[in-house]
């Protein structure tokens, strides 16, 4: 009876860039082993597996209660070119070409609010289907804290795939993008009408900061992340909406309140 060495490497690694204003670190990950090549019966079909891991990917976005996220050009351009590099020089980890993920991304026209990186490496001895290949890159993902945080992220809303095989080990490279492009950003504004200062905060998910408005001012933000508003008189706590303008006026008894319009809305304070 011929007796067959199956050998399976699944190897990963996550990065995440947010709001186009800070880099949290990124881990050196450990060289790849050395692998001798052992000749493989089943062969991927590599764009396929890309267009299968955007739907699995999706599929589980949605079983958590995400939206789905839209392929990208750009970013699948930038995720494309990074497989290719791993593939052909046999480096490993997010800065293996010297940059960081939103720097590849940006060199590809892709201005960011969001920039998050999935990657991983898999080898069998006897290969891969093409259905195989997916689900495996997929499963490895999901089941990695920070890779899931990246798929799962409420805050993007696209995506890009790449995957390339080096034919001398027989390895596979994955590189997955997410993206929330710059377009998508939030603006909106504060007006004090109400005759005396003002203090309110504001908070996503990485950090919160307080803020006072003085009288007849009028105070415009701009974040990239879902954003909070909170003030303490009146009470109000929302998330804010793109686009919108709060105005903060004294009742009739002298109370504060608070109105809620569009910034086409230029009146003066």
């Amino acid at each position: 009876m011929k007796q067959i060495l199956l050998l399976l490497v699944f190897f990963l690694s996550a990065a995440t860039v947010s709001g186009g204003m800070t880099e949290q670190a990124v881990r050196d990950d450990p060289p790849m082993p050395q692998l001798a090549r052992v000749f493989e019966n089943k062969m991927a079909e590599i764009s396929a597996v890309k267009a299968l891991i955007v739907k699995q990917t999706n599929r589980f976005r949605q079983e958590q209660g995400f939206a789905p996220v839209e392929p990208n050009k750009a970013l699948n351009k930038t995720s494309q070119h990074f497989a290719d590099f791993l593939a052909r020089t046999k480096k490993y980890g997010h800065t293996a070409d010297g940059r960081l993920p939103s720097e590849r991304a940006q060199a590809q026209g892709y201005q960011y609010c969001i920039i998050s990186e999935n990657i991983a490496y898999q080898f069998r001895s006897e290969g891969f289907s093409t259905e195989e290949l997916a689900k495996i890159l997929v499963t490895g993902w999901k089941k990695s804290p920070e890779h899931r945080k990246n798929m799962v992220d409420p805050g993007v809303t696209e995506i890009g795939v790449g995957v390339a095989r080096d034919p001398a080990s027989g390895r596979y490279f994955a590189v997955q993008m997410f993206g929330r492009p710059k377009s998508m950003g939030i603006r909106f504004q504060l007006a004090n009408k109400s005759g005396q200062t003002v203090y309110y905060t504001l908070r996503n998910r990485e950090s919160s900061g307080e803020y006072s408005l003085p009288p007849r001012v009028i105070q415009t933000h701009e974040r990239c992340l879902p954003t909070t508003l909170e003030l303490s008189d009146p009470e109000m706590k929302t998330t804010v909406p793109d686009g919108t303008r709060y105005t903060v006026g004294s009742g009739k008894k002298g109370e504060l309140t608070l109105t809620t319009g569009s910034l086409r809305d230029r009146g003066r304070p």
